[in-house]
């Protein structure tokens, strides 16, 4: 192997020191200040509700909102917010945030689930009391299945009385179910996320300490009629032009109930992030199963975090959004045979943009056969030795994975397939891929 060649200089440098300019965080504040505008017109609590998140735009500056929004349009209604579904995100652009002590902020999902983006100009302060909730609503009964906070993954839905089953729980390391027979063989275990969750099998921990991309908690599974799986907490990121001061608490633990779910995610950048506060990202009950939390800053004093924060000056200008040459892994067709025996190809566009209902007539893609379906799995920027696989949580039974063949292609550009028979009924489907 040849060995590198380094040309050395000799130079002198006048170093004066970092100055206090602002971080750039892609704030062109057209959401405002942030007020605080309690539910009712009265009380402590404010709700907002992500679904109102513009999804048209004026991106060209032509002075009409036709345009699908991206994350750095303009707000055109202020205070609203925009959703970009390419960055799986409801994005503000405040120009400064404080939430009021012994006041609450809560948050009702878009219909995408997406998580939080806070992009502020100035200043964010949480004061003492505040508290800033990405919890998901509690369990419910009756065959539903838990609702997540803002980015995070539902619970699986409770098992219905005898012989009836539950399912699993949703996400990358949403809890597996298995049914064999009512009430005590029935099997789920718990979500995972930065720890893993408990339960056999031991569900995936998934992400990475810098949380990029932004995602929150996974669901657990139902098991053995106990109120079904919890839902995974939310995800925020809070990214400052100035200083981050939390006295109150930023929570994003999964509720509790059933099967847990796994905590979400916490992460804020700043010039400096202070305060006597405290970040939570934990699962619903027990030490398994929690969340990330990330801390961003050239000047930190805020150590109430729980789990513990990793820690890290920012990028300049920070780091908001995966890279575009992140690895990326997608089904962009399904192969099947109609129950006439033709076969058929549903294509998946790249900007498709899922919701993953399980009611009908809701369901992203529709289609009826009684034989195997494949799937068409198209990778970028991944290296051809890592497994990807495909995992199918049915509304109701025992949840599966199928392992895709080897990638072939380049790293730039690779494709597998992978062949399964279906239920009936609604499924979530996710494909995912990591190295060996």
């Amino acid at each position: 192997m040849k060995r590198p060649f380094f040309l050395y200089a000799v130079f002198t440098l006048f170093i004066v020191g970092r100055t206090n300019a602002q971080l750039d965080v892609g704030s062109d504040g057209s959401d405002g200040a942030f007020v605080f505008v309690p539910d009712g017109g009265t009380g402590n609590t404010m709700t907002i509700d992500l679904s109102q998140a513009a999804s048209l735009c004026d991106c060209d500056a032509d002075t009409q909102i036709d345009d699908p929004c991206r994350w750095d349009c303009p707000s055109p209604v202020t205070g609203r917010g925009v959703y970009d579904p390419q960055q799986w995100a409801i994005v503000y652009k405040w120009s400064n945030v404080d939430v009021p002590g012994g006041k609450t902020v809560r948050f009702t999902n878009h219909p995408s689930k997406a998580p939080v983006v806070w992009l502020v100009q100035q200043d964010v302060t949480i004061a003492s009391g505040a508290l800033v909730s990405l919890l998901g609503p509690a369990v419910p009964q009756n065959g539903a299945t838990a609702e997540p906070g803002p980015g995070g993954f539902r619970g699986g839905r409770d098992t219905l009385g005898q012989n009836a089953q539950g399912s699993g729980g949703f996400g990358p390391g949403g809890g597996d179910y298995t049914f064999f027979s009512y009430p005590i063989d029935v099997y789920g275990s718990e979500g995972s996320y930065g720890t893993a969750g408990g339960g056999n099998p031991v569900a995936p921990t998934y992400g990475n300490s810098a949380i990029v991309p932004l995602l929150g908690g996974s669901g657990g599974a139902d098991r053995n009629n106990i109120a079904g799986g919890s839902a995974g907490g939310g995800a925020i990121l809070i990214a400052a032009g100035s200083n981050v001061v939390v006295n109150g608490t930023i929570d994003a633990s999964s509720t509790w109930g059933g099967t847990n779910g796994s905590g979400g995610a916490i992460r804020i950048i700043g010039e400096a992030v202070t305060g006597t506060g405290v970040l939570r990202a934990l699962s619903g009950f027990g030490p398994n199963g929690a969340g990330r939390i990330r801390i961003e800053a050239f000047t930190n004093s805020l150590s109430g975090s729980n789990p513990a924060a990793s820690f890290a000056e920012p990028t300049i200008p920070p780091t908001i959004w995966p890279p575009p040459t992140g690895p990326t892994v997608r089904v962009n067709a399904i192969d099947y045979t109609d129950l006439q025996g033709q076969p058929q190809t549903v294509t998946i566009p790249a900007d498709f943009d899922p919701r993953a209902a399980l009611d009908y007539p809701f369901a992203d893609i529709a289609f009826e056969t009684d034989e195997d379906i494949t799937f068409h799995i198209e990778a970028t920027n991944m290296p051809l030795d890592w497994i990807v696989k495909v995992r199918v949580v049915p509304k109701a039974g025992n949840t599966f994975s199928v392992t895709a063949g080897p990638l072939s292609g380049t790293v730039a550009l690779s494709t597998t397939t992978a062949a399964t028979s279906f239920p009936g009924g609604f499924s979530a489907v996710q494909v995912r891929a990591a190295a060996p």
